[in-house]
């Protein structure tokens, strides 16, 4: 009503649809963090997972805190496809899409207009 007298709504903060984005924009930054986590984990066997992944793929006899990132040789074949496969299809286009998500929100926002890192997508 106040609206079709020329007088818009006052909200404190910002207004519901801006609410919304800030919401969407904080959750997507912690799955960005999140699935972040799961890379550095399964690349380099970093926390808070890295020991979860590194028990996983270690060779039998090998002990999983001894694992150095890509020394495959310590590996377990099978269960370092299997990890791969994982890390591929359930973490890694998520992260990718994420970011590119980001990066173009950031660049509409600033109004910058490098939009070059999406061009080099594997």
């Amino acid at each position: 009503a106040d609206s079709k007298a020329g007088k818009p709504s006052q909200y404190l903060g910002h207004n519901p649809l801006g609410r919304i984005a800030v919401t969407l924009l904080l959750l997507l930054l912690l799955v960005q963090a999140i699935t972040g986590l799961v890379l550095a984990g399964t690349d380099i066997f970093y926390p808070p997972i890295g020991a979860w992944i590194a028990s996983w793929i270690a060779a039998p006899g090998i002990d999983p805190a001894t694992l150095m990132p890509y020394a495959k040789e310590t590996y377990d074949a099978v269960a370092y496809d299997a990890m791969r496969a994982f890390r591929k299809i359930s973490i890694q286009k998520r992260h990718q899409l994420i970011c590119d998500t980001l990066t173009v929100i950031n660049e509409r926002k600033t109004g910058s207009i490098g939009l070059e890192r999406l061009s080099r997508t594997p």
